[in-house]
């Protein structure tokens, strides 16, 4: 009796241990999983700034056009202005070239539309901004968010029909 004793303790220990070493398995693959997953959703999660900013910023007709020697392109910024540190501007056409606008810069071919060479931001939301860019005639405008800390999204808004500047919409010093 004495042996069927032991032996059904020493089986009923090793259950327990059993169960303990599968229970600790469980919890390190977890941690480890844990320790990838989190900081891939966070960096997932950072990326998705961009959606705040999605068709918040708006290329206007109001004074978009092409006068003759420069490009007006009018830039509209909704209810976004605290989340961006600036736009950039593409003109495309045979070739493409790309302005990124920015409070105080000095950009070569670039003035606001009443001359000024420092370039300003619209100061807040639901404002706009005329930029004067020296350039060819594009066939398609886009303008991107760019947002604090240096990302640029995708494109926010795009202009594909560039007309001429009637007498109304040319900005006054160029």
């Amino acid at each position: 009796m004495k042996t069927n004793s032991k032996l059904s303790k020493s089986n009923a220990q090793s259950e327990i241990i059993s169960s303990v070493l599968l229970i600790l398995i469980v919890i390190i693959a977890a941690m480890l999983i844990i320790a990838f997953v989190i900081p891939f959703v966070k960096n997932k999660l950072n990326s998705g700034d961009c959606l705040d900013v999605t068709g918040k910023i708006e290329i206007s007709s109001g004074y978009t056009c092409w006068n003759g020697t420069a490009m007006q392109v009018q830039v509209h910024v909704l209810e976004i202005r605290d989340l961006i540190e600036g736009v950039s501007i593409e003109l495309g056409g045979a070739s493409t070239d790309s302005y990124k606008i920015k409070n105080g810069n000095n950009i070569t071919g670039v003035s606001m539309c009443n001359g000024s060479t420092t370039i300003e931001l619209p100061l807040s939301d639901n404002t706009e901004r005329t930029y004067v860019i020296t350039a060819t005639k594009p066939n398609i405008i886009r303008v991107y968010p760019i947002l604090k800390g240096g990302k640029a999204c995708d494109a926010s808004d795009t202009a594909t029909v560039i007309e001429d500047c009637s007498a109304f919409q040319r900005c006054p010093n160029v």
